[in-house]
């Protein structure tokens, strides 16, 4: 999280016995809360998470003091590549997609937002399967302006909706990714010679 505050104004609002002071790494102040979650700490900048190394990976990270994995890993690459532009992303892990990676990410606007999901696949052909199953999937799905396109071992499916119904009980992307999950599970990823 970055914003225009101080790390004292935090550190502040904690409540007495809240944090434990656990040292710094390169500029942050670490902290760990009664309920075992991480913090790194400055002025004008929070890391946060459920493991001090996913917050001290993330610090080395921001700081280049450690190789990212767009760096080391093509497919991570090639994720950041069609995805790079969002407003915010994730990689996704999900045990019913046999892809070689998975992610989405939202490209906000004030009432309705894009949102994007990027699979990187073996193959070509593998990829243009799952675009012509996903393409069955996302005509029942509920949202509007969807697409599918395959670039390569890529394929990127995408839509908009409303920025307000975001991460909300009534998200409608939920079921279309749910339904691309679907689709995706179908691909056959058997080798091809």
């Amino acid at each position: 999280m970055s914003g225009s505050f101080d790390a004292a104004d935090i550190l502040d609002a904690a409540e007495p016995d809240e944090l434990s002071s656990e040292g710094s790494r390169s500029g942050y102040d670490l902290y760990i809360d009664d309920s075992d979650e991480w913090a790194a700490i400055q002025d004008g900048e929070m890391i946060v998470g459920e493991e001090r190394r996913d917050v001290e990976a993330t610090i080395d990270a921001r700081s280049d003091e450690r190789d990212l994995a767009v760096d080391r890993d093509t497919d991570f690459g090639l994720l950041d590549e069609y995805l790079d532009g969002e407003d915010f992303y994730s990689v996704v892990d999900d045990p019913r997609i046999d892809a070689e990676l998975w992610g989405e990410g939202y490209e906000l606007d004030e009432d309705e937002s894009e949102l994007s999901i990027v699979t990187i696949h073996r193959t070509e052909r593998e990829a243009e399967q799952a675009v012509d199953e996903i393409r069955g999937a996302i005509e029942q799905a509920p949202l509007p302006n969807q697409g599918v396109e395959a670039d390569g071992r890529a394929v990127r499916i995408f839509t908009s909706q409303s920025t307000w119904s975001i991460g909300t009980d009534d998200d409608p992307s939920d079921e279309t990714v749910e339904e691309i999950i679907d689709a995706l599970s179908r691909v056959d990823t058997g080798d091809e010679s």
